[in-house]
């Protein structure tokens, strides 16, 4: 319901708001642009500036003031009709107020979209659409960031998605003001609320009318400081009976001009002191630098406007349609699904297409009475954010725990998440252990899936099959690139014993290839099969080659494939960004540790460290004969100071070691790197992965606070 609040309105609104966001940075200007033009007063009488001004000005009939200190007058004598910008410091003009026509082309466009008051009408909705979404929009943001108190913690996940929120944490308080305000002033346009104009002001009856006294002899004008005028009209020439009609900042009122007493004087109401208000916290008059930072925030807007609409659009494409679904009470195997943007739903359609008697639902219509004939239950669920049920799961838990009865049926649980969040997958924890504490019996232990792996789907499948005693062969992708076809044009050969082999490949760069980073994925596709396999790159785009490194894994279906392959030879792939898996911009150390063929995207990540920051590798590998990988790149990095150090394990050895244990024998060089802020960035297989954490652990090194900070990345398998 919250996502539907924040997008529907939002898409019906994108094309009005990027009018209004852009019109309104433009205005933002002027409020800027006016304060240049206003002197400073000394605190001054409105007395004394009039009288500056009657002495230079013949037939003045107003001088107004704007709320950033810009004094006009305005007169009309034989030379026609002017407006001047006075100083009041010298009491001369210094040059006449010309409208801009560029300011007030936008205004215009801003308040009516030129096309009157249904325009006016349209851009009340619109601001109170911004005002909707900017409420659903911080609720939604502190869901996905795991509460409000970590509303302004490190975003993670996708590019798209993490600079709407980015972007909206740095808009949401500007963005927060000029829609309530504008919501209000367009409620106060209609008259719908009440703006404290009132009534107009009757005119006096006890007007002396006898010779006027001179505009800064009036006492009325003498006790009034100038920073509190707004306008003050002359009364019209030879009319004794006329008067000076005073608006303040506080009130309006009217002034005799032959005694300079204040005849009546009305103070503003309550109403028309929170009109003024408003008013001058959307245009930024009379607060000149509130005026700057909400337009830098309104530029902000097309940004959300048009990331916006692609998170949207990506969300229809991945929507998922049910065209067959056997009747809950009739179905063997039930699939229940937790997704937030419909990526879980596309996995878990693909595996009830694959089964026959299956149901599948939304984790929110739980119903475990009307599954009558069921005998397995699989959860598919994603987390949303840090840690929160993802949308149709919101309400799973609680429907759960009002549930008592054992059931027949057994259950599995499969959970999609990113690792690069601190709470990888804690919603489908959750289920599993909540499961549990239910007395459910499960038939396959709970299994996580990272950034939608297609392999780590396909790999689940087959445990899957066993239990079920069937053929399944779970291919689902989410997206496919391109695919190019790579020319291999180097390999080097490492293996000792005949037992294990790896292999290092450079490939030629195709043209039109989208640019890559060291640390994305190069995606193999073997012969005779949709699954991709994913290899880190040792390279970038700049270097002209795409460069992995490969260990045949025995009975595997993409390695040996690769290890088959002879210069000339082509391979079909893609690049799949891995944008989270980068070292940051700073300047602070790097540890990098991994084992194997993780080595590959730190080769890349050091050749590039231009700027020859402190970088420490610690690597794992079994037999320094088999396993001299990267050696020359390597000693030449040590040379040129990319790299500060390295620091090798080989298990194979006959005082063999694991890279876990150069980490433990380095702990005070290591907790000195990390006073430093140092990021420590992770790549190898998921053990290795685990047995680094727990050592670091062990140092007193907090890894969650790391991760809220992207001080702690990995790339395991």
């Amino acid at each position: 319901m919250l996502r539907q609040l924040h997008s529907i309105p939002g898409l019906f609104a994108a094309f009005f708001v990027f009018i209004l966001a852009l019109s309104g940075a433009v205005m933002s200007i002027q409020p800027a642009l006016d304060k240049l033009d206003a002197k400073n007063s000394n605190q001054m009488s409105i007395a004394k500036m009039a009288s500056l001004a009657a002495k230079t000005h013949a037939g003045i009939e107003l001088i107004s003031q704007s709320a950033n200190g810009t004094l006009v007058v305005q007169y009309f004598n034989d030379d026609g009709a002017g407006k001047d910008i006075f100083d009041p410091q010298t009491g001369q003009s210094f040059k006449p107020q010309q409208a801009s026509a560029i300011f007030g082309f936008f205004k215009q466009l801003h308040r009516t979209f030129y096309v009157g008051t249904t325009g006016r009408v349209v851009a009340g909705i619109i601001a109170f659409i911004m005002l909707l979404a900017c409420f659903s929009g911080l609720f939604m943001l502190a869901k996905r960031l795991g509460g409000w108190r970590h509303l302004f913690s490190t975003s993670r996940g996708k590019k798209i998605p993490r600079l709407h929120v980015d972007v909206s944490r740095i808009i949401i308080i500007g963005l927060f003001i000029t829609s309530l305000t504008g919501s209000y002033m367009s409620l106060a346009k209609f008259e719908i609320i009440d703006d404290g104009k009132g009534s107009f002001l009757a005119f006096p009856e006890n007007i002396l009318g006898t010779d006027p006294t001179p505009v800064g002899q009036l006492p009325a004008l003498q006790n009034i400081a100038l920073e509190d005028l707004r306008e003050l009209r002359f009364p019209f020439p030879d009319d004794p009976f006329d008067v000076f009609t005073l608006i303040t900042a506080n009130g309006q009122g009217y002034i005799d001009q032959a005694t300079g007493e204040m005849l009546v004087f009305e103070p503003n109401t309550l109403s028309r002191n929170v009109f003024e208000f408003f008013y001058m916290l959307h245009t930024g008059q009379g607060l000149w630098w509130l005026g700057i930072l909400l337009g830098l925030s309104a530029l902000g807007i097309p940004i959300m406007s048009v990331t916006g609409v692609i998170i949207w659009w990506r969300r229809q494409k991945t929507s998922t349609r049910i065209t067959t679904n056997v009747a809950a009470d009739k179905a063997e195997i039930v699939i229940l699904v937790g997704s937030e943007t419909n990526v879980t739903w596309g996995f878990a359609q693909h595996l009830q297409q694959k089964l026959a008697k299956t149901h599948i639902v939304a984790m929110n219509a739980f119903k475990p009475t009307t599954y009558k004939n069921a005998k397995k239950i699989i959860f598919i669920t994603s987390t949303y954010g840090d840690g929160a049920a993802p949308e149709s799961a919101s309400r799973f838990l609680q429907k759960l725990d009002k549930s008592n009865k054992i059931p027949n049926f057994e259950y599995a649980v499969l959970g999609f998440g990113d690792k690069q969040f601190t709470q990888y997958s804690k919603f489908a924890n959750d289920v599993d252990a909540a499961l549990t504490a239910k007395g459910w019996q499960s038939f396959l232990p709970l299994e996580l899936v990272d950034r939608q792996s297609s392999q780590a789907f396909e790999a689940w499948g087959h445990k899957l099959a066993k239990k079920l005693d069937l053929q399944l062969e779970l291919n689902h992708i989410v997206s496919q690139p391109k695919i190019f076809d790579l020319t291999l044009n180097n390999i080097e050969d490492h293996n000792h014993d005949d037992e294990f082999f790896t292999r290092i490949m450079q490939f030629s760069l195709p043209t039109n290839m989208p640019k890559f980073a060291a640390g994305d994925l190069l995606a193999i596709i073997p012969p005779q099969t949709n699954i991709a396999r994913y290899y880190s790159l040792a390279t970038s785009s700049a270097d002209g080659i795409l460069g992995i490194c490969v260990s045949k894994q025995q009975g595997g279906l993409c390695s040996p494939y690769l290890h088959g392959l002879k210069v000339g030879d082509q391979a079909q792939a893609y690049i799949q960004p891995n944008e989270n898996f980068r070292p940051n911009k700073t300047q602070s150390p790097i540890i990098m540790i991994g084992a194997g063929t993780g080595i590959a995207p730190f080769i890349g990540f050091i050749a590039n460290n231009n700027s020859k920051r402190d970088m420490h590798l610690y690597w794992g590998g079994r037999h320094p004969q088999s396993d001299a990988l990267y050696q020359k790149p390597l000693a030449e990095h040590l040379a040129s100071n990319h790299l500060t150090s390295l620091n090798i394990a080989h298990s194979r050895t006959e005082n063999g070691q694991y890279v876990q244990q150069k980490l433990t024998q380095d702990a005070d060089k290591i907790q000195k790197l990390m006073a430093q802020n140092a990021q420590i960035i992770v790549c190898g297989g998921r053990a290795m992965a685990d047995q680094v954490k727990q050592t670091l652990a062990d140092m007193g090194i907090d890894i969650d606070a790391l991760k809220l900070d992207k001080r702690y990345i990995e790339d395991v398998y």
